[in-house]
């Protein structure tokens, strides 16, 4: 009886171990929306670029983002689509810049009964301009990416942050 119970405790270790082995490795695979740089410093008057990039995506037809600052700080541009969902054929593409509010939201899809796009490439380009000194979120919301079969895809959205000099 002895034996069957180390026996049974030591399978259920070893299966134990593999399966952490498993779902550790594979936290670096998952699909995530990431501003890019993550961290930037820029004094005033000076003019950057950040992108919305998508990692490790499957079959990604359509995608959707709200990102955020501080309009105090910060002044939207340029809003420019990225060539990862092009490069899967024709698009759709469309933005909302709220500068007194402080946000962009973006959104873009394939058009056409076609298969998403897989890979890792960038969504969106947001040029800024620098208002004045200081600090601020470049906070990611309302992030949606779907498949051709109009379904969810699970994602993880990663932010940024901004710093300006006088």
């Amino acid at each position: 009886m002895n034996r069957r119970i180390i026996i049974t405790v030591t399978i259920l270790a070893v299966v134990i171990i593999l399966v952490a082995y498993f779902f550790l490795s594979s936290t670096d695979s998952l699909t995530k929306i990431t501003v890019n740089p993550s961290s930037l410093q820029k004094t005033a008057g000076e003019d950057f670029t950040v992108t919305l990039d998508v990692s490790n995506v499957r079959n990604l037809f359509g995608w959707q983002s709200r990102l955020s600052f501080n309009p105090e700080i910060l002044r939207v541009l340029t809003v420019v689509e990225g060539s990862f969902l092009k490069s899967g054929g024709s698009t759709y593409f469309n933005h909302i810049v709220n500068d007194t509010t402080g946000y962009v939201l973006v959104d873009c899809s394939l058009l056409g009964e076609i298969s998403g796009v897989n890979g890792t490439g960038v969504l969106v380009s947001i040029q800024f301009h620098v208002k004045s000194a200081g600090s601020c979120d470049l906070s990611l919301s309302d992030t949606s990416l779907i498949d051709h079969s109009e379904q969810a895809i699970v994602h993880t959205a990663v932010g940024g942050r901004f710093t300006s000099g006088s």
